[in-house]
């Protein structure tokens, strides 16, 4: 993308590039939010409390993608609600594992 600065080019992400997404890193190579025009769709966090029913501003928003599952530990309390999204397939039944282990 740096190298063709200029040119119109197209970035395609799926989700709100400005949570969790491509945009905040676009931002950190210097190119300025009026280089660009986003259009955020529903993320996987707005998405996942609607069909839940809970509102997002009672929520814990973590990414686990990419980063050390004990990142969820501080965030573990009763009633909690925490939407988190996976590595992938395997992280629930690893983060299952992790707080049963911590129940124990």
């Amino acid at each position: 993308m740096l190298a063709r600065r200029g040119d119109q080019v197209c970035v395609l992400a799926s989700g709100d590039p400005f949570f969790f997404g491509v945009g905040s890193l676009l931002m950190r190579y210097n190119i300025a939010v009026d280089e660009m025009i986003c259009l955020p769709a529903p993320s996987a966090f707005s998405l996942a409390a609607a069909r839940l029913g809970w509102s997002l501003q009672d929520c814990t928003l973590l990414s686990l993608h990419g980063r050390a599952l004990e990142a969820i530990i501080p965030h573990l309390q009763p009633r909690a609600r925490i939407l988190a999204l996976s590595w992938d397939g395997a992280t629930p039944a690893r983060l299952a594992r992790a707080a049963r282990g911590r129940a124990a």
